[in-house]
């Protein structure tokens, strides 16, 4: 089924949440493979990789910015706010990202 979902979707593998939709649950694959990316290796797929990180400066540069436009220090809302529309800025990490100090 991964395979051929892959497939219908122009060789793209589809997400978990997608698999669960078309009944391939990880009740179903986790009986054969402990990860998803095993049983996407199993039907001939590399398996996604993650993106790479942004640096601890990268982060806070572009929440400075952030900030200077808002005129205030960035809450939560914001940075969803942010993520909608400019993407540039608000990866999905970032809103949770530790900076070490």
């Amino acid at each position: 089924m991964i395979r051929r979902s892959a497939e219908a979707n122009g060789g793209v593998l589809l997400g978990t949440d997608r698999l669960a939709a078309l009944g391939v649950t990880p009740a179903v694959w986790g009986r054969y493979f402990a990860r998803i990316g095993d049983a996407q290796r199993a039907a001939g797929f590399d398996p996604n990789t993650m993106q790479p990180s942004y640096s601890d400066e990268e982060v806070l540069g572009k929440l400075a910015a952030f900030a200077r436009e808002l005129g205030a220090f960035p809450t939560v809302r914001d940075m969803k706010w942010g993520q909608v529309f400019n993407l540039d800025f608000c990866p999905e990490n970032a809103k949770t990202a530790k900076v070490k100090t």
